[in-house]
């Protein structure tokens, strides 16, 4: 079943003019647009800065990672008092200073701390298990055996306390311009 004459001559004329018309057809050169080597090259360039500035963050993304693990510790710490206190016996925080780790007795798992970070301890010698490895109990009345602990990186510090006393658990922030 092919064209007729008639039929073909139509189909001609109709195309010739689309072709020809320049509201339906763009044919000119001056197509407003991207080549494919511009965009190539623009995500080369993107791609270039992106890898240069990323170490650039580096400080700023431990800084955070620091501060979110003396939050995590200072949770656990609380968590152990209210262990101790709800289930009326002892519970111990464990801080290994030189492994970055740190564990509850009531916590099955052991957490870190990021290694870029100084971590200091000050405990009850009845705590101090060896010269890196040192507890903090907490009794099941409230009240702890009481200690310090220190995280630093860059110019940043945060200082855990724990008042023997009462068991209460503080963390607070500050600057050391001498810790550069």
């Amino acid at each position: 079943m092919g064209l007729t004459w008639q039929q073909g001559v139509a189909v001609t004329m109709r195309t010739s003019l689309i072709l020809n018309n320049p509201h339906l057809c763009n044919n000119n050169k001056s197509v407003v647009g991207y080549t494919l080597i511009e965009l190539l090259i623009s995500l080369a360039v993107i791609a270039l800065i992106a890898s240069v500035s990323v170490p650039f963050f580096s400080p700023v993304i431990n800084s955070y990672q620091v501060k979110s693990a003396a939050q995590d510790i200072t949770d656990s710490l609380k968590l152990s008092r209210q262990q101790a206190m709800m289930e009326n016996t002892d519970t111990v925080f464990i801080l290994n200073v030189e492994s970055f780790t740190y564990q509850s007795s009531n916590m099955p798992q052991t957490l870190t701390v990021p290694d870029e970070t100084d971590i200091k301890l000050v405990t009850a010698a009845s705590e101090i298990i060896d010269e890196n490895i040192g507890g903090i109990r907490f009794f099941h009345d409230g009240s702890s055996t009481g200690g310090n602990i220190t995280l630093s990186f860059n110019n940043k510090q945060y200082n855990i306390n724990v008042n023997w006393l009462t068991g209460h658990i503080a963390m607070t922030t500050a600057m050391n311009d001498s810790m550069n």
